[in-house]
């Protein structure tokens, strides 16, 4: 399923959903969150091995993929992306969450999990 965050300062991010586990059994969320210059496509080949266990959540970073473009003067900072998948992970009232990051969503995955 594909949807879209809305971020407070008006930013759109997008999103995908892919649950494929039994619905009368509580499933963990698991998100993935990619690196820079990418997009939620990077995770398409591993959906099948995890939906079956997870809700998959893949998550479009503020300017990538289809999450709204950025200003040319956006400040880029660590802090910043973190604060989005705060307020993402809040979104989806779902509880904990397992993260998967990949190069520098890596470190945004690291910087959330202290």
């Amino acid at each position: 399923m594909e949807n879209f965050f809305d971020c407070s300062d008006g930013s759109r991010l997008f999103y995908q959903l892919d649950d494929f586990t039994d619905p009368w059994r509580a499933s963990p969320v698991i998100m993935f969150v990619h690196g820079f210059a990418e997009s939620s496509e990077v995770w398409r080949g591993w959906v099948p091995y995890f939906a079956r266990q997870f809700r998959v959540v893949r998550i479009d970073l503020r300017g990538f993929g289809r999450s709204t473009p950025m200003q040319e003067n956006f400040k880029w900072t660590l802090d910043v992306l973190v604060a989005d998948l705060v307020a993402f992970i809040r979104h989806l009232d779902c509880g904990p969450v397992h993260l998967v990051g990949a190069k520098s969503g890596g470190a945004m995955t690291y910087t959330l999990g202290l």
